[in-house]
């Protein structure tokens, strides 16, 4: 390759560090309300039945009596009925048998499905790119910033495209918006072998996965509520983004290698954020599919693994030079 193609791959490759900083689906991110839980109670004590109506005084005191022994009955039959209610807003109001067992199989569905789902995408990524950088196709793409741009653009729309699919609940179109989305994904990628050294690629893959796979535990069993370090985490990150565009234009080498030194830090907290975000929906979902909640948590820890490996690529990666 001569020196050309290296600077522009360079040049490149910094531009992939930079969209994929501001393509991590941040919307993805934003907190959800929790699902409504119902705060509906019904007793029976204000139930009256007098016998103020019966026009003979002297039956008052029987009356009476009745209506007391009466309400007394039909107050504690009425209670012990709705004791039970409201224990599940998802069934009805009343509680469903089992109900935890059957939350906790659902959660752990869930995740599963997301595990299995980022993993497919992530295999198809690696294809994608690894075809790309050994085909001469990654050469035209350099050579052609048009075309270059318009992959930039591609990827841009297919994850936004899989978003909305996923918002409708589009089953299969979300499925297919998501392997079009790690196509086009691994194809931009593609530029990280002509740059980085073969070996330093495998260890940084490696170890981003490690990482990732330790925090992704702790987002797990933690009951410790990650909601703050989420917000923050947000914040930092789209102050990455910003000082990354202006570092397009300023070329500086420190700022670059303290963005990522930031943005590595900012998705090692997501990590965990997001999969107890995933955990979180999971128990609140009633009216969405599962497999489409889960496409939407691979998405966005794919998300999150893709830029832990990209930035430890930039602070640690060996170069082909």
């Amino acid at each position: 390759m001569d020196s050309n193609q290296n600077s522009n791959s360079r040049e490149n490759n910094d531009y992939v560090f930079n969209f994929y900083t501001s393509g991590s689906a941040d919307g993805a991110r934003e907190p959800k309300n929790e699902a409504s839980k119902g705060n509906f109670s019904m007793d029976g004590s204000n139930y009256n039945l007098n016998g103020s109506s019966n026009a003979n005084n002297g039956n008052n005191e029987y009356s009476n009596q009745y209506s007391n022994q009466y309400n007394e009955q039909y107050n504690n039959q009425y209670n012990n009925q709705y004791s039970n209610y409201n224990a599940n807003a998802s069934y009805g109001g009343y509680a469903a048998p089992y109900s935890n067992q059957n939350l906790d199989t659902k959660v752990q569905n869930v995740m599963a499905k997301t595990f299995a789902f980022m993993f497919a995408v992530l295999l198809v990524t690696a294809v994608s790119a690894y075809a790309t950088a050994h085909s001469n196709l990654i050469y035209n793409l350099l050579e052609s910033n048009l075309s270059w741009y318009g992959m930039i653009i591609a990827e841009v729309v297919t994850v936004i495209l899989a978003q909305v699919a996923m918002k409708k609940n589009n089953v299969a179109m979300s499925a297919v918006m998501l392997l079009a989305y790690s196509i086009v994904n691994g194809m931009t990628l593609s530029i990280i072998f002509l740059v980085y050294d073969l070996g330093s690629i495998v260890t940084m893959f490696v170890l981003a996965a490690t990482v990732f796979g330790v925090l992704a535990i702790y987002g797990l069993v933690t009951k410790r509520d990650l909601s703050a370090l989420g917000s923050v985490g947000i914040m930092a990150l789209t102050g990455v983004i910003l000082l990354s565009i202006i570092n397009i234009f300023a070329k500086s080498s420190g700022l670059s290698l303290a963005l990522a030194a930031v943005g590595l830090a900012v998705f090692i907290g997501l990590t965990a954020y997001d999969v107890q975000k995933i955990k979180a929906l999971a128990k609140q979902n009633t009216n969405n599919s599962t497999t489409v909640l889960a496409m939407f948590g691979a998405l966005m820890l794919y998300l999150d693994l893709v830029n832990i490996f990209l930035y430890l690529l930039r602070l640690f990666g060996r170069s082909n030079d």
